[in-house]
């Protein structure tokens, strides 16, 4: 008796290296464009602390958190358990009309 059907044998083969390459080709398509990006703005936020090293110490602290800061703000709201305060969000929109700041 055939315990596995004609499919489920297709999907338990190993892929031939046609496959494969075709794979990581459709993978690079993909990757190829977002590794490029990140390293585009990467080295903008590089190039941009090189400058502001020249204006001085102070500049260079500014320019660091206005970088930073809102890299850590984008991580921290992409978290999960952040999300876990939506109820108390809502209470105070509700409790100021819709507004946060009052």
């Amino acid at each position: 008796m055939d315990l596995y059907s004609d499919d489920e044998e297709e999907l338990r083969r190993l892929p031939t290296p046609s496959e494969v390459l075709e794979e990581i080709k459709a993978i690079r398509k993909i990757s190829g464009p977002t590794a490029i990006t990140g390293l585009i703005l990467y080295s903008r936020a590089m190039i941009s602390m090189l400058f502001l090293g020249y204006l001085g110490e102070l500049e260079l602290a500014g320019g660091s958190l206005s970088i930073g800061l809102p890299t850590s703000l984008d991580t921290l709201l992409s978290l999960d358990w952040l999300w876990e305060w939506s109820p108390f969000v809502d209470k105070l929109m509700v409790r100021n009309n819709g507004s946060f700041l009052g």
